[in-house]
């Protein structure tokens, strides 16, 4: 539980990150708490960020942008 738990402060923290620095309405109806809350959501954007599965467009912006949140 605490592994997830850190996973989703991360996402949540990278997609705060990315969207303030190169603000775009592209994403605006992007809902996170439905990713976060819906476990098959979750996996998918999960098996993405690690290279595990295929990614949504979101998903790519998302794992691009880890890198650089984390600096």
């Amino acid at each position: 539980m605490v592994y997830k738990s850190s996973v989703v402060f991360l996402l949540m923290g990278t997609v705060a990150y990315v969207w303030g620095e190169k603000y775009t309405e592209q994403y605006d109806d992007i809902n996170l708490d439905n990713i976060l809350t819906n476990e098959r959501l979750y996996r998918i954007y999960f098996k993405c960020i690690l290279s595990k599965g295929k990614c949504t467009p979101e998903g790519e912006v998302l794992k691009k942008a880890i890198p650089d949140a984390l600096k």
